[in-house]
Formats: C-alpha cells, sequence, structure tokens
C-alpha cells in the first residue's frame, strides 16, 4: 500500500513567538493536523509540520520560498513524489491519480 505525507510549512516571523509558545499563531493549523493525521493513521498516511522560523532581516519572498523549499525537501528521500502548492490551493482525487500513473511508469 503506498503511504502519503502531507508536509506543512509553518513560517513564524522573526517578531512572532516560536512554536511552543502559548500564543502560537500556528497552533490551530498544528491542532488540526493532528486530528486528521489520527484520522488516517490506519491507512498509514500522515500530516506533518516544519516549522521554519525567519530572521530580522527577512531575504525577499521570491528567495524565502526557495530556501524553505530547500528546507522542506531534505525531509523526503529521493524517490518520493513532491507537490508544491499554497495554503489554498484545492487538490481533486482525479489530480493525484493522473499523477500517480505517471510517477509509477
Amino acid at each position: 500500500m503506498d503511504t502519503c505525507v502531507l508536509l506543512q510549512v509553518l513560517v513564524y516571523e522573526a517578531d512572532h513567538p516560536g512554536k511552543g509558545a502559548k500564543d502560537d499563531i500556528h497552533a490551530e493549523v498544528k491542532s488540526l493536523a493532528v486530528k486528521h493525521s489520527d484520522r488516517f493513521r490506519r491507512d498509514n498516511n500522515k500530516i506533518v509540520w516544519l516549522s521554519v522560523k525567519l530572521p530580522p532581516v527577512a531575504p525577499p519572498p521570491q528567495i524565502q520560498e526557495i530556501l524553505i523549499m530547500d528546507l522542506a525537501v531534505k525531509k523526503f528521500s529521493s524517490d518520493n513524489l513532491i507537490l508544491l502548492c499554497s495554503a489554498n490551493a484545492e487538490i481533486r482525487q482525479d489530480y493525484l491519480n493522473r499523477v500517480s500513473c505517471l510517477y509509477y511508469r
């Protein structure tokens, strides 16, 4: 059985409280990730996150994306298929089916 891992990259601005703080700005997202990960655990799928804190003088947004992607890619092995999308992306099942067909050829 194939497994699926959703890696969420949670970005903290330099002046925001870091991960684990009482007023963590990503607490709700983390809570939902744990809830849904527990729901799909029996299928060997999971949702994880990577917390990234930006430096006080952050690079331009385009450079930030490249640096963050560089960190995220290191969490996977070279034979994994990685889809980069924005937070509001809607991914339909037929897209995933097409991608998996291409991947297994």
